[in-house]
């Protein structure tokens, strides 16, 4: 209000806006002064939005008239204020511009008006269709406008007057949707949306757990709702108490799955049968009929746990009972209970099963081993019966805990191999909820180890507990050509992919994690991956992250790693990885795995062992030895004595290399050895050989 007197129209859009937003809460546009419902309401800001809104659009508290003194630019309007001496104003504004400006005058007199159009001519004429001039035409800042009561006049520029616009009657149709502002504040409701049904529920006890459904008491002089918390015949409970002629148990369903509709449900109890009488369900039905029953259950004393389900047509579900209820339990007698699920249907229900929650599997843990003899174990709703299956059927059952902890493991144990397993839970009301998240393992008693295997591809390819496989299978689409690049053996994919396998005897259907080291050329742009058999259908996971091409026409290497491999040659050609580039061809040098995991062999098969075959231990050698060995095809070859390097050499395609010193060496004994080094594996180095130099 103060910004529109000042005459500061964006302060004053801003400051409605956000006092809208802030605290409008209601769809029939009733405010709140804590910003949420049910808080206090706030009668104010309808008021201070109304005043604000037309101190914007028409002011005389100065005793000036003036027109759209401080109306938003980008808002349009068609109102009427009315101003002091029962005098209204008329103001229409369209793309930011004034278009008309009018008095309908309430007493006689002379009114100050303001130049709606400031240093522009102006007059006044009358707006009784004559157009007579009352003010003649003038640029001054305020005019004097002679009027008479009940008549009406025009405040208009002289180069476009009013009264050359078009009339028209003022005609519309009431709203049938709502208006929203700004995603948060909004007058009339939301269409309602599809049908859909939601399965809700609670489970009492000294801690009720809520699962869409939350259980109320109500301090009640005729209809008492206290309860008490006990743990009745193996199942958590709670027990209305009191000495009123009736004994209620209230419940209140979630608004965001129902509210205020129409609504079918089927409400299902779990009780415990104790004493004589009967029980009723009665539920909001609508205003005048709060507690429609939708039937009764008679208790016979039997002294043991039953379910009964109601089943309810067409209900309000508006909080209209006691404690903001939707449904209660009516009995003279105390009434035990220990659970209630709802299935819910109805316009705008959010889909879905909250009550029985799915259980949550916590051991085994998904992706890693576990021995034979490990109980499958994790949390669900209290009390509830837990079934685990894998896909030969039930493994085993459990009850769980009042706090939702369950255990059990399969007669026998665990089958060895490859597991993935679910679990369910069974409220005692018979609710059964979904399926938990399935969690795969690998169940074995064999010892944890780790092994580290390679290859080496070229025109003869060297496999060190791992070979790249290029056997026809239907559809392979893995064969590669053999060169030489840049000085290193090499295999370029033909068909985008080249596939390994990994020694069965180091491991093998199992769950490992394993990290690959890739020497590849780099040669184009985009990026390629290294996809392992994962164990599922689609055994073609991608090892993280993928390999970027960079186009630098040289040799690099890059590494990557997963936590889920299976290695089952579930591949083309009962291979158990593959490197993919589904844009091009790849060139590869090398790969090494190393894999971790229970059964995998405790080996090193890469880098091969490197040795020196000649001079041979024990010899005279001259001061200029030409030294040979074998070692990794094209491996960098560095010949020590001690710490003092006597030669280097580049291992042949075929692993052989040989060199000579490149200064000759002093007369005495020596101890020979040989490190070989590639750019993705750990130097490995010779067993000693020594020699005697004899110039």
């Amino acid at each position: 209000m103060d910004a529109a007197r000042l005459g500061q129209p964006a302060q004053v859009s801003s400051n409605l806006v956000s006092l809208t937003e802030n605290h409008q809460v209601y769809p029939n546009g009733l405010a709140d002064i804590g910003s949420s419902v049910g808080y206090q309401p706030y009668l104010e800001q309808s008021a201070t939005v109304a005043v604000a809104v037309d101190e914007a659009l028409a002011q005389d508290y100065d005793g000036i008239i003036s027109f759209a003194p401080a109306w938003p630019s980008n808002w349009d309007a068609s109102g009427t204020v009315y101003v002091q001496h029962n005098d209204k104003v008329d103001v229409q504004v369209e793309n930011g511009q004034l278009v008309t400006a009018a008095i309908q005058a309430g007493s006689s007199g002379t009114l100050k008006v303001k130049n709606p159009w400031p240093g522009q001519q102006v007059q006044v004429v009358t707006g009784d269709g004559h157009a007579r001039q009352v003010a003649a035409p003038t640029t001054a800042d305020v005019l004097s406008v002679p009027v008479q009561a009940g008549g009406s006049y025009l405040v208009e520029q002289v180069s476009a007057p009013t009264t050359a616009l078009p009339f028209a009657p003022v005609t519309g149709t009431a709203p049938t949707a709502d208006k929203h502002l700004g995603g948060k504040v909004q007058i009339g409701l939301d269409p309602a949306g599809p049908t859909a049904t939601a399965v809700v529920g609670t489970v009492l006890g000294s801690t009720n757990t809520s699962y869409g459904v939350t259980q109320a008491d109500y301090p009640g002089t005729d209809e008492s709702a206290q309860t008490t918390a006990a743990t009745v015949a193996g199942l958590s409970a709670r027990t209305t108490t009191g000495t009123a002629p009736e004994n209620d148990l209230y419940f209140r369903i979630d608004p965001t799955i129902a509210a205020t509709s129409s609504y079918n449900a089927a409400i299902t109890v779990s009780y415990y049968d104790s004493g004589t009488g009967t029980v009723a369900l009665q539920y909001d039905n609508g205003y005048g009929d709060a507690y429609h029953t939708a039937g009764m259950i008679t208790v016979t004393g039997s002294d043991t746990w039953k379910t009964a389900t109601f089943n309810v047509s067409g209900a309000y579900f508006g909080g209209l009972e006691n404690a903001g209820a939707d449904f209660r339990l009516e009995a003279e007698q105390p009434i035990t209970v220990h659970s209630v699920g709802v299935s819910v249907t109805g316009p705008a229900v959010p889909p879905g099963t909250q009550f029985p929650p799915g259980p949550v599997i916590s051991t085994p843990k998904n992706n890693q081993s576990a021995t034979l003899d490990t109980p499958i174990a994790g949390t669900a709703e209290p009390d509830a019966t837990v079934t685990v299956k894998e896909s030969s059927g039930t493994l085993c059952t459990a009850t769980a805990s009042a706090s939702g902890a369950w255990s059990c493991a399969p007669a026998g144990g665990l089958t060895a191999g490859k597991q993935s397993v679910t679990a369910t839970a069974t409220d005692p009301t018979g609710l059964t909820s979904p399926a938990s998240a399935p969690v795969s393992f690998i169940a074995s008693d064999l010892p944890p180890g780790t092994a580290v295997v390679g290859s080496v591809v070229g025109p003869t390819n060297y496999s060190y507990g791992m070979s790249e496989d290029e056997t026809p299978s239907n559809g392979f689409d893995g064969p590669t050509t053999a060169s030489d690049l840049a000085g290193l053996s090499a295999r370029t994919s033909t068909d985008s992919n080249i596939y390994f396998n990994i020694d069965d005897t180091v491991a093998h259907a199992g769950y490992y994690s394993a990290t690959w080291t890739v020497e590849y050329y780099d040669a184009g742009s985009g990026s390629f991956q290294v996809q392992y058999d994962n164990g599922s259908s689609d055994p073609y996971e991608s090892a993280s992250p993928s390999i970027q091409l960079t186009n630098t026409d040289t040799w690099k290497t890059a590494t990557v790693s997963a936590t889920d491999a299976y290695f089952g040659g579930q591949e083309h050609s009962a291979a158990d990885f593959r490197l993919r580039w589904g844009s091009g061809q790849i060139t590869l040098h090398s790969v090494t795995v190393k894999i971790s995991g229970a059964g995998v062999a405790n080996v090193t098969d890469f880098p091969p062992p490197v040795a020196i075959t000649a001079p041979a231990a024990g010899s005279d050698v001259t001061t200029s030895p030409t030294v040979t060995g074998t070692s990794e095809p094209d491996a960098t070859v560095t010949v020590n004595a001690g710490t003092a390097t006597v030669c280097t050499a580049t291992a042949s395609d075929s692993g052989s290399w040989s060199c000579t010193p490149s200064a000759p060496l002093a007369d005495g004994s020596y101890s020979l050895t040989a490190t070989a080094a590639d750019a993705i594996a750990n130097p490995v180095t010779s067993p000693p050989v020594q020699v005697t130099v004899q110039g």
